[in-house]
């Protein structure tokens, strides 16, 4: 599973998404979610997520 997220880093999504292509594309499970506001809070508005689970 690949999970990707953020704040208001929509550039910065869109350039991790393009970096990533490949491992999204073989990916079994691929997300695409908001950084929730307990995470913002501590990290900011431009917070960048990119999460790896080996199922």
């Amino acid at each position: 599973m690949l999970a990707i997220g953020g704040g208001s880093s929509f550039e910065e999504i869109k350039i991790m998404k393009e970096l990533l292509k490949d491992e999204i594309k073989n990916a079994k499970l691929f997300k695409e979610m908001p950084v929730p506001p307990v995470f913002g809070v501590h990290l900011g508005p431009k917070s960048l997520l990119v999460s790896v689970i080996d199922c």
